[in-house]
């Protein structure tokens, strides 16, 4: 099992405005002299779950070394408000845009550097592309390619009812059908929407990388395939903490550490402002 990080700083849940319903934040204020502030954009669905508390263990590292931190939940997931297939991949940029709106206020940091795993990473490519002021990624087995995400969506559900049922009761095409209709398909509990897949295929996390002015890291395993950009791409070994562990819950040490190193070795917040 896990061993907790001691919290040394003050920890703020937060609302955040949307017109969809408020968003739900934790702030981790700094605990030693402020260098700046670090966006943490959650996984989706199931693998947010999974990753939670090695973004709390994350969050509360990085407030020790400084920063301030702020986690939040998209709309639908969480205890931010809303319904998960009412939610989109725009209205996910759109919740970023807030979060980053709110914790600018919060920490004075014009800039905020963002963290961000799985599906996360891509969706704070999208926000990234859309603010200038986004000056740092890192980016934690990031989603690379949305439609292959996408499809392997689907292809949990065709797994779920192997294990319900025996066997197929709705191939792939006929999910694809009943999403064109309208309908709704299951993967891991989380109702999947056309809308929400038709972002998904829309998405370019890979040239959004690619095309990135500012500094990148990517942590990522050996089996992920990153595209030649000018991120410093990093491969310790790590156990899959975006999914359910075969053994235990402990958050990575070394991701925790090479994302914490990283961000620490960046100019400081003053810095920034006068560069």
């Amino acid at each position: 099992m896990f061993a907790p990080t001691l919290v040394n700083g003050r920890e703020e849940a937060i609302r955040i405005a949307s017109d969809s319903g408020d968003l739900y934040g934790m702030l981790h204020h700094p605990s030693a002299a402020a260098r700046g502030a670090v966006l943490l954009c959650p996984a989706d669905g199931e693998e947010r779950a999974w990753c939670l508390r090695t973004y709390v263990e994350l969050a509360r590292t990085l407030a020790d070394s400084g920063w301030w931190v702020l986690r939040f939940d998209y709309a639908g997931q969480g205890e931010s408000a809303g319904l998960y297939e009412e939610s989109s991949i725009e209205t996910r940029v759109h919740d970023i845009a807030l979060a980053l709106a709110a914790l600018r206020a919060q920490s004075g940091d014009p800039a905020p550097a963002i963290v961000a795993a799985r599906l996360g990473a891509a969706l704070a490519l999208e926000a990234a592309a859309r603010d200038p002021r986004i000056v740092r990624v890192a980016l934690l087995e990031p989603v690379l390619d949305g439609s292959a995400y996408a499809r392997n969506l689907l292809r949990i559900n065709l797994t779920m009812q192997m294990v319900m049922y025996e066997k197929v009761m709705r191939n792939g095409e006929q999910l694809l059908e009943d999403l064109a209709a309208g309908g709704r398909v299951s993967a891991n509990g989380y109702n999947l929407t056309r809308q929400f897949l038709d972002g998904l295929e829309a998405l370019r996390p890979a040239e959004r990388l690619k095309a990135f002015q500012g500094r990148a890291l990517v942590i990522a395993t050996a089996a992920t395939r990153v595209p030649e950009s000018p991120a410093d791409v990093r491969r310790p070994a790590f156990a899959p903490f975006w999914r359910e562990p075969k053994a235990d819950m402990t958050p990575p040490k070394l991701v925790i550490a090479e994302t914490v190193s990283w961000l620490d070795a960046a100019p400081t917040q003053e810095n920034a402002r006068m560069s």
